[in-house]
C-alpha cells in the first residue's frame, strides 16, 4: 500500500469537509485502490500542528466546529503558518483550502 503524507492549508467550510470526506472514505481508498492518504499537518488563521503518525481527524473537526482554531490544539505553534510545516516537514500533497478573494484569487 502506498502512503501520501497531506498537509492542509485552511479548514473552513472546504477544508473541514475534505477532513469529514477523509475520515468517511480512508478505508475505501485503502481497500480499492490501495491508497493511504495521511493527514500529518494542518493550519488555519490561529495556527499550524504537525504529527508524522498522523493527525486525529475526529478532534480536529470537533476543534473546529466549537467554533476554536488549530492553533489552540495540544502540539500546536499559534500563528505558525502552513509554509513552516512545508519548510521544516514537507510533504507529498498540499491542500489549499484558505478563503480566496473572488475578484483577484489572493488570500
Amino acid at each position: 500500500m502506498r502512503t501520501h503524507r497531506l498537509l492542509l492549508n485552511g479548514l473552513g467550510n472546504v477544508g473541514r469537509r475534505f477532513v469529514q470526506l477523509l475520515r468517511e472514505r480512508s478505508e475505501l481508498l485503502e481497500e480499492r485502490h490501495q491508497v493511504r492518504v495521511l493527514l500529518v499537518g494542518a493550519a488555519d488563521s490561529s495556527g499550524a500542528i504537525y504529527d508524522p503518525s498522523g493527525l486525529d481527524l475526529d478532534t480536529l473537526l470537533r476543534t473546529k466546529a466549537s467554533e476554536r482554531g488549530v492553533g489552540e490544539l495540544p502540539g500546536a505553534v499559534p500563528g505558525q503558518a502552513i509554509t513552516c510545516l512545508i519548510d521544516h516537514h514537507g510533504a507529498d500533497l498540499v491542500l489549499e483550502a484558505a478563503p480566496t478573494n473572488l475578484w483577484n484569487g489572493q488570500p
